[in-house]
């Protein structure tokens, strides 16, 4: 049996990739599930900044998100604004 070796992408350019996708909410959500590894890059621009707006069922499910002592993209958040 021969061994067959996975191609290996290097971080950097995982980065890279996920960085250009800065603006696009929905294409990060979707990167952090791709793999462990792409979870921190695409949580550090996904939730740089938590807009709180005035309606109660999406402030309620954003304050929960950060809130939550479980919740694992609290290190992430580094804008919060209410709105």
């Amino acid at each position: 049996m021969s061994d067959i070796s996975q191609p290996v992408v290097p971080p950097e350019l995982c980065d890279v990739v996920i960085d250009y996708l800065h603006d696009d909410p929905r294409t990060l959500a979707v990167c952090a599930l791709v793999c462990r590894t792409w979870v921190p890059s695409s949580r550090m621009h996904q939730f740089h900044t938590v807009i709180l707006h005035r309606i109660p069922a999406w402030r309620g499910q954003k304050l929960l998100l950060i809130s939550d002592p479980s919740s694992t993209v609290l290190p992430y958040v580094r804008h919060l604004a209410l709105g």
